[in-house]
């Protein structure tokens, strides 16, 4: 079964606390996640009738970003790092698109000669 959540900041992160089997505090004081961003965990079963969970994403914009849609930071208490000359998934989409990064120093699409 696959098991699909939309919610606060705050609650997506007391659910992974309890599926992850740690403390929420940890999570809440240590973690942010931009609003509509995708985070993913899995279920494994390492003993026969038991479930564990892993995070394979979280907080993922890739969707985004892929669309041109801009990325909220709000929630967040520091100025998200976004130097985008170092930031490869922004790298890698101008360069398929072959496109200018808006916070790339030189201002020319990857591949620009």
């Amino acid at each position: 079964p696959v098991l699909v959540f939309f919610c606060h900041l705050g609650i997506m992160l007391c659910i992974m606390s309890h599926l992850l089997n740690t403390s929420p505090v940890t999570l809440w004081q240590g973690f942010f996640t931009p609003p509509s961003s995708v985070t993913v965990l899995s279920a494994e079963e390492r003993i026969p009738g038991l479930a564990y969970f892993r995070c394979q994403m979280l907080g993922d914009t890739s969707h985004l970003r892929l669309n041109n849609e801009p990325v909220s930071y709000y929630g967040g208490f520091a100025p998200p790092f976004q130097d985008r000359a170092l930031c490869e998934p922004e790298r890698v989409l101008h360069h398929i698109l072959n496109t200018p990064c808006n916070g790339c120093i030189n201002k020319k699409p990857i591949n620009a000669k």
